[in-house]
């Protein structure tokens, strides 16, 4: 299989990976920021995975992408190096962000995208509607706030949450569907 087909084939479980990393993380920490993390390892995963050595492509592929989520995690100082296995909640030894830092300031895209998956996720973007598109690319690629677009849009905080919570839904939907 090449990089693409493998990649294509295990997006499924890297959602379930970032979903059970979610789970066991404080609130504030949600699927959707671990989903890019999840995706970069899942495609390094791929690249560099080797048959021959007779292990299965999933097995390889958890610890890729557990590592990377990890790694993502210890960017925002939720786990610390000396505790490299986070099992439980309690285990996260700092103070849980704000909802609202979670989803403004984190910008998973600069966390996790090489040059081929943002390729992939720019030509699945500009596939979106266009209030959907202006959105994920203001949030994710031009640093703009969820704030800026109420502003623009004359619309409240929370609704512009839903939209982007939405255009998310719709993205993952576009993101290997034939253009």
């Amino acid at each position: 299989m090449t990089t693409e087909e493998l990649f294509a084939a295990h997006v499924a479980l890297a959602y379930t990976w970032a979903g059970r990393k979610a789970n066991r993380c404080p609130p504030g920490i949600y699927r959707d920021m671990l989903l890019g993390p999840a995706l970069e390892g899942l495609w390094r995963a791929a690249h560099d995975f080797k048959p021959e050595l007779g292990y299965a492509f999933s097995t390889y592929a958890a610890r890729r992408v557990s590592g990377y989520m990890q790694d993502f995690l210890r960017t925002l100082d939720h786990i610390p190096k000396r505790q490299p296995h986070l099992t439980y909640p309690e285990q996260c030894s700092l103070e849980v962000i704000p909802v609202e830092l979670a989803v403004e300031n984190i910008r998973p895209i600069d966390h996790a995208m090489n040059a081929e998956l943002r390729e992939i996720m720019l030509a699945a973007i500009n596939r979106l509607e266009n209030r959907d598109r202006d959105l994920l690319l203001g949030l994710y690629f031009l640093g703009r706030t969820q704030l800026s677009f109420a502003e623009e849009w004359k619309r409240s905080e929370g609704r512009i949450a839903q939209i982007k919570e939405r255009a998310l839904v719709r993205l993952s939907g576009l993101i290997f569907l034939p253009e």
